[in-house]
């Protein structure tokens, strides 16, 4: 592969199952690598300039919209409710007092962080 080949980070999360079966295998026959990591991670590597095209989080997009550009036609989507962000508590949501996060996935965080906005007792 040359060294001028295309960067592209992809995630292995179910989701992008459909995606990744018509990428991996064109992968090197096409002239580009892939990198496979969490979301997050991708994002990273592609702020960094480690990478040409990843997957990111929807909500790094927003953070960097000025640096980026979409992809046309190509994105992971639901016409219904998909079930994979999800917060899990034995109480309350008002006597919720600290929620674990996984930072595998940065749109999730920034969900929950919608959800409980101005409520300082909420560690995070």
């Amino acid at each position: 592969m040359s060294q001028n080949s295309l960067r592209f980070g992809i995630h292995d999360f179910l989701n992008a199952q459909p995606l990744i079966k018509q990428v991996l295998p064109r992968g090197e026959k096409e002239g580009f690598s892939i990198v496979v990591d969490v979301p997050s991670a991708l994002a990273d590597r592609l702020k960094d300039g480690q990478l040409d095209l990843a997957m990111i989080p929807a909500v790094e997009y927003l953070r960097e919209a000025a640096n980026y550009r979409l992809v046309p036609g190509v994105c992971i989507a639901s016409r219904g409710d998909v079930g994979t962000v999800l917060l899990l508590s034995k109480v309350a949501p008002e006597k919720i007092r600290s929620i674990a996060l996984d930072h595998r996935s940065r749109t999730s965080v920034a969900l929950l962080k919608i959800l409980f906005p101005l409520d300082k007792s909420v560690q995070f």
